[in-house]
């Protein structure tokens, strides 16, 4: 009997959320809970791992995987139809609705994964709502850096080779933090997917 191994494309992605229309996305701390149980439920429906996030006011700042990348594009689009309509029924908003729009970059290279990591999980900082990642709870540094688990994220093959063990791979990863912190850059190819 002849046996084939079937080489599944694993692709990598970088997603930015934004409000359309430019306000805030988050008013109370119920808006950061239903987002992350919105987005937990949308990533395992569709077989997308997430592997580091950060809620930004304004902004939603994903790193996830998943075959080929469409069910990550679906995953996305649930997750903005379900926190839309939480959003738009919860404020009552009419005129100036919530509009999510997003768009995805592909990271092709696994040199630059945690590149992307340390961009998400430092925005925080970059946006002045902290001092230290660690302060802010609303992204994946505490699971990646501290070993807080929310169930909502999966090491990434490139950060499993941080170390042999879970705390000396925390530890490197902070250590790369703040090693590196202002140096973070991305590479900005052109987007997958980008929708209004």
């Amino acid at each position: 009997m002849w046996q084939t191994d079937i080489a599944v494309s694993v692709q990598s992605l970088f997603i930015s959320i934004k409000n359309y229309n430019r306000t805030s996305l988050f008013n109370e701390m119920s808006d950061y809970h239903f987002c992350l149980n919105k987005l937990k439920t949308s990533v395992d429906k569709y077989g997308c791992q997430l592997h580091a996030y950060a809620l930004l006011p304004n902004q939603i700042l994903l790193f996830a995987s998943s075959e080929q990348g469409i069910p990550a594009i679906h995953a996305i689009e649930q997750f903005e139809r379900g926190f839309e309509q939480y959003s738009n029924f919860t404020y009552r908003r009419l005129q100036s609705k919530l509009e999510l729009h997003y768009s995805m970059v592909p990271v092709d290279t696994e040199r630059h994964v945690l590149t992307y990591y340390r961009y998400i999980e430092l925005a925080p900082l970059r946006a002045g709502l902290n001092e230290h990642p660690a302060d802010y709870p609303w992204s994946s540094y505490g699971h990646n850096a501290m070993g807080e688990d929310a169930g909502l994220v999966v090491p990434h093959p490139r950060y499993l080779q941080l170390g042999l063990d879970d705390e000396s791979r925390r530890q490197m990863y902070r250590q790369l933090c703040v090693l590196y912190p202002a140096s973070v850059t991305l590479i900005n190819p052109e987007p997958l997917r980008s929708v209004k």
